[in-house]
């Protein structure tokens, strides 16, 4: 293989790196609904500004 592909670890450092849209997601305590229903506000917002 050759050596200039990036290792496992390398590829995992780098997804590490703060992509704007991941710093406004909500907190991890949310349960799957509560993230549907903040969804849904969030496109329902977008289509009808």
């Amino acid at each position: 293989m050759p050596s200039a592909i990036p290792s496992p670890l390398d590829r995992r450092t780098v997804e590490l790196q703060p992509i704007e849209s991941e710093t406004r997601l909500p907190p991890r305590g949310l349960t799957a609904n509560e993230l549907i229903a903040m969804a849904r506000a969030a496109r329902a917002r977008r289509l009808d500004p």
